[in-house]
């Protein structure tokens, strides 16, 4: 009888699952969606019992095409720096804050002005930012007193769908060493960043290992999700560590990227890395692999905003967006885009700025320039940013990678793929499938069952559909725009705290 785990992702805009074998051949897949909330400025929160209920459906939905024994575990993955405060009953006073909110910017500049803020990044690895759930809680203690007064517990999404499957308080040490309070060095809550928080550890979960598991759960729901007694629920790891996992990138040459509405490059690494200037992130997988990298803002949803409002405003709110006219139109442009630029920032950035007051901006334009032109600079700004992240990663030159493996909603794309490989001269590897953190998720599913002896054998069961070689005459010509796009980042830095500072001076006098 065939054995299969289902891997779960609990992602930002939707959980997806698959039910994958040994081989890699996933059996069934499931995706069911949520909206996100944006009621004031600078939010991003989403309804964590809707999120529950998300993740019950999809399991609910592939169990249903097997028998019961036939699943022999549940593996999970999750997006990185949610937050959600519980009262001292476990029940949610706050929605699920997500990564992508924005209204810590001023905690987090205040951390940034404590002593402790440079130490802090070389005991957890994670660069100040208002994405991170400890800038979060700064700021509910600053803003919101009252709310903070209540507050029994702060969790995140995988710790709350885990509470109500269980009824426990854990965390995995990639999830909780992404809330920016986790000492690398003892994978154990910091102190130091605790006290800025003005919390106590009582008030965290228990952190475990991203193979921890459990069973027994509730016959009740056990019978509606259709599991077997012996089902095991694994932890799991947080979505960025198991996609590297995911499309075998397991080995100092290899990057793992991916874009999706953000996006991320990340290596592996089997110590921990910390970049003298606090502008990359190190989450723990297991007890000898780390993984390293960059998270972006500006992914695939700069693309969708400039699709939206400039490129074709006036069919895409009535027929959706149809990005191949688009793409068509810039894939006739040359590579530079005619001197044309393109400054990713439309919602501040993280790596490699770390800046949350950015703002994006095209330089260069002209009469000559049409919207073909403005297409090509967006995906190629977008491409210029992670460059500067890869750099991050002390892999430099970038030819001495052996390969860039790619996932995400933009692979499906065949220009933007050529973009990368020449801006970033390096083969790019596109996998068959690109649901690189299901598959993640259900291999350390494997390994955590005994199933899957040495993790990096893995990657033997990446299987390659495409490939993009650099085009050597645009690699020359990228490589010169590359470097007027980082002077440009250069000097516009100082100019974007500026522009911040003005347009609170004008809200204010409305």
């Amino acid at each position: 009888m065939q054995k299969y785990i289902l891997g779960v992702d609990i992602g930002t805009t939707s959980t997806k699952a698959g039910l994958f074998s040994l081989n890699g051949e996933m059996f069934g897949f499931a995706q069911q969606g949520y909206p996100l909330f944006q009621d004031l400025n600078g939010m991003a929160e989403q309804d964590s019992e809707q999120i529950y209920a998300a993740v019950l459906q999809v399991i609910a939905e592939l169990s249903a095409q097997v028998s019961p024994e036939q699943i022999i575990a549940l593996s999970f993955s999750s997006a990185m720096h949610s937050l959600i405060v519980l009262d001292q009953h476990q029940q949610p006073l706050t929605r699920c804050i997500t990564w992508a909110d924005n209204r810590a910017a001023a905690a987090g500049q205040w951390l940034a002005a404590q002593p402790e803020a440079e130490e802090l990044y070389q005991r957890t690895g994670v660069p100040n930012h208002p994405m991170t759930p400890l800038a979060k809680i700064i700021w509910l203690r600053q803003e919101h007193p009252k709310l903070f007064a209540q507050a029994a517990y702060f969790i995140s999404i995988k710790e709350y769908i885990f509470l109500q499957l269980f009824g426990e308080l854990i965390v995995d040490y990639s999830i909780a060493a992404s809330s920016g309070m986790l000492n690398l060095a003892q994978l154990a809550w910091e102190q130091s960043a605790l006290n800025l928080a003005g919390i106590s550890s009582k008030q965290l979960s228990q952190v475990v290992a991203t193979t921890h598991q459990l069973t027994g759960l509730a016959e009740n729901l056990r019978l509606k999700l259709g599991l077997s007694a012996a089902c095991r629920f694994i932890v799991g790891s947080s979505d960025g560590c198991l996609a590297n996992l995911g499309i075998g990138a397991l080995d100092e040459q290899s990057v793992a990227l991916t874009i999706g509405t953000s996006g991320a490059l990340r290596r592996a690494s089997k110590t921990a890395y910390l970049d003298s200037a606090a502008r990359s992130f190190c989450y723990p997988l297991l007890a000898d692999l780390w993984i390293i990298g960059g998270p972006v803002n500006s992914g695939g949803i700069v693309l969708q905003w400039f699709y939206e409002q400039i490129y074709a405003p006036q069919t895409s709110a009535t027929l959706g967006n149809d990005y191949a006219p688009m793409l068509v139109a810039a894939a006739q442009i040359n590579a530079g885009s005619d001197g044309l630029f393109f400054l990713p920032y439309l919602a501040g950035e993280r790596a490699p700025l770390w800046d949350a007051n950015a703002r994006g901006s095209f330089f260069g334009l002209s009469h000559q320039h049409t919207k073909g032109h403005l297409a090509r600079a967006v995906l190629e700004g977008i491409s210029f940013n992670l460059r500067a992240v890869l750099e991050l990663l002390e892999i430099a030159p970038a030819t001495s990678l052996n390969n860039i493996i790619a996932s995400g909603g933009f692979a499906h794309s065949n220009l933007w793929c050529q973009i990368l490989a020449d801006i970033f001269n390096c083969e790019i590897l596109i996998p068959e499938s690109v649901e690189s953190s299901c598959w993640g998720a259900a291999l350390l599913g494997f390994y955590t069952c005994g199933m899957l002896a040495d993790i990096s054998t893995s990657k033997n069961l990446l299987k390659i559909g495409q490939r993009y070689t650099p085009n050597l005459a645009n690699v020359k010509r990228y490589a010169q725009s590359y470097q007027l796009f980082s002077d440009l980042n250069q000097q516009l830095k100082p100019l974007y705290s500026k522009l911040t500072q003005t347009q609170i001076i004008n809200m204010d006098k409305e």
